[in-house]
């Protein structure tokens, strides 16, 4: 068996490390690639500039997340490739959740749907189901294994409360599915030892930068160890060891030691706990890292943390008055970015060695900060300096507003066909440009719609259908119907026809941009029109697809449509035979949402600016 641990406190020499294996243990075939595992996009692009700046090139490395590395490998352990995906676990269980409904360890959830008539309750929920399905394959593969067997127990082999019992029983009926469970393969890959294959002496793989696996994965690893050499190069924050029995008096872990760091041992638990699951295998651990002269307060802390002693008082006021830790309190997220970048700007001033590129911003949710970054950061009109930034782990809706637009009109048939949801899609260039028109024309074309008194809906049954009065001057239909007959008289011939009074002059060119306007509006209400009813999924996919053909141009975003059409292929190929009843379009607009929100695009990191 061979599977190599290495620690050390620091990155740098963690990478030295690495790279010493590296270089040592290359591939005899050129053309054959090295495994690399790393948990995230932005540790693989750091470990790629290392790498080239260690050998003038980094080639021929093939790079891994530990999910991805896994997979690869189960076809060549087991003969059989995983193909379970979470997506497509989702919509198994939305379409068996109503045949359980019957069963009366199922009452909680069939009182939970009962009222929804829109659907989206079930697939949320189905969408929760799913994600702890996927994380039981992973971390309580044995418990399903009991469940398939018929035995209701939890992951200490205890018999499950009935309140529980809907989840073996839905197991049950999902686990046949090859595109469904996983946790066989798995097993299968632990049960594997070495005399399943021989020794592949030339195959390393290497493990960078990992925080925490889960334990079935570290399992699977010594168990490949019999087959390739397996090495991990991980870092630690402390020099000192730093296992749970280290912060805890009892093996609940429950209640810390006395004299023990107590920021390490919350804010590292899982890493202090994958550390006593590595023990065993560490076979390098570097303790020479010296604390540093506790020059400022960020120092202080840092040499706790090294050195793994509880945080003393700090008598020098100089070390609690100076600025290598700063709290700020904003009103919104929008000054928080402005707070920043006018400390950035101070910071650049003060010291002319730091570059953009020396500095990482961290939030909680990229996705609520990235429109305010880029307000202050992008925009000549807030800043007369400009600072080079780039955004990183944003999803697929966060990056092209075509996907965000495209997820909204998908949910127009649920709203009342407002004046706002009219001009909320036609003021994106990806709309506007499909119909000919430019900004200009769209501000124009608002002015008249106000003046013609265009509040909302289209015709009595939308105010029926919101049990809201009905007055048919102010709906969509009779303003275009004015904007058509003020096209169709003369200026100073105004007069009422047919009950409509004319409430602008459309003359000249505006005749064609009056025409391309009703085109769209018409347009929207088809769509609100279709999209109002229920179809099968085959049927929402030729729906999808004529309506981003339909609506949307490709010469203004491209990448965008190329994104939302992935996603329509996405929605087949996760439906094809499994749903097989009707689909409202809240639940397809539900599934869109979580699909380009799961979807990361690779990007962003170490792009020479913040």
């Amino acid at each position: 068996m061979s599977l190599n641990v290495y620690y050390d406190v620091q990155l740098e020499n963690v990478f030295d490390l690495f790279a010493y294996s590296l270089e040592k243990n290359r591939s005899v075939d050129p053309l054959e690639s090295e495994f690399v595992v790393v948990q995230t996009e932005g540790m693989k692009k750091w470990l790629s500039l290392m790498l080239a700046q260690r050998f003038s090139v980094c080639s021929n490395i093939k790079f891994f997340t530990p999910n991805g590395i896994i997979n690869h490998l189960a076809g060549r352990i087991t003969g059989e490739q995983i193909k379970a995906d979470k997506k497509k676990l989702a919509w198994v269980i939305y379409s068996a959740l109503p045949l359980h409904f019957e069963n009366r360890y199922f009452d909680e959830i069939k009182r939970y749907t009962a009222f929804d008539r829109s659907g989206v309750k079930q697939y949320q929920l189905s969408e929760k189901i799913a994600d702890i399905f996927d994380q039981y394959q992973v971390y309580r593969p044995w418990m399903l294994q009991s469940w398939e067997k018929g035995e209701y127990v939890n992951q200490n082999g205890e018999k499950l409360p009935e309140d529980y019992w809907w989840q073996p029983i839905l197991w049950q009926n999902l686990c046949k599915r090859d595109e469904i469970n996983r946790s066989d393969v798995y097993l299968r890959m632990l049960n594997t030892t070495g005399a399943a294959g021989a020794k592949d002496e030339n195959k390393h793989i290497f493990v960078f930068g990992i925080s925490v696996l889960p334990p079935l994965y570290v399992k699977i690893l010594e168990n490949l160890g019999y087959r390739f050499e397996i090495e991990m190069f991980l870092q630690s924050p402390s020099r000192e060891y730093f296992g749970t029995e280290r912060f805890y008096k009892n093996a609940d872990r429950e209640e810390l030691k006395e004299g023990v760091n107590s920021l390490v041992a919350n804010l590292a638990r899982t890493g202090s706990e994958f550390f006593d699951f590595l023990a065993e295998y560490i076979d390098y651990f570097s303790s020479d890292m010296k604390p540093k002269k506790e020059e400022s307060l960020l120092q202080c802390i840092q040499n706790d943390i090294i050195s793994l002693k509880p945080p003393g008082k700090i008598i020098d006021t100089h070390k609690t008055e100076d600025e290598s830790i700063i709290v700020n309190s904003c009103h919104s997220p929008m000054r928080e970015v402005q707070v920043l970048y006018d400390y950035l700007l101070r910071f650049f001033d003060e010291d002319s060695n730091l570059t953009p590129s020396d500095i990482v911003v961290m939030t909680p949710d990229i996705e609520e900060y990235a429109p305010y970054i880029n307000a202050i950061f992008g925009s000549a009109a807030f800043n007369d300096v400009s600072i080079p930034y780039s955004i990183s782990d944003k999803t697929l809706s966060g990056i092209y507003s075509s996907v965000q637009l495209f997820t909204s009109f998908l949910q127009i048939s649920s709203g009342r066909l407002k004046f706002s949801d009219i001009f909320q899609f036609l003021e994106k260039e990806i709309v506007y440009t499909k119909f000919g028109l430019t900004p200009p024309d769209v501000e124009m074309l608002k002015s008249w719609c106000k003046s013609s008194v265009m509040k909302w809906g289209w015709d009595s049954d939308i105010a029926e259908s919101f049990n809201l009065p009905y007055y048919e001057d102010f709906t969509v239909s009779k303003g275009i119907d004015r904007l058509l007959l003020g096209s169709a008289v003369l200026a100073y011939e105004w007069s009422s026809f047919d009950d409509i009074v004319p409430s602008v002059s459309v003359e000249g060119e505006n005749f064609e941009i009056l025409g391309r306007f009703v085109k769209y509006v018409y347009t929207v209400k088809r769509y609100r029109d279709i999209l109002g009813k229920n179809y099968s999924a085959e049927e929402w996919l030729d729906i999808l697809n004529n309506l981003q053909q339909d609506l949307f141009s490709g010469t203004a975003d491209n990448d965008g449509l190329q994104v939302i059409n992935n996603g329509i292929r996405a929605f087949g190929t996760y439906t094809a035979g499994i749903i097989s009843e009707e689909l409202p379009a809240d639940v397809v607009a539900e599934f869109f949402k979580f699909y380009f929100k799961s979807v990361e695009k690779s990007g962003g990191y170490m792009e020479g600016g913040i």
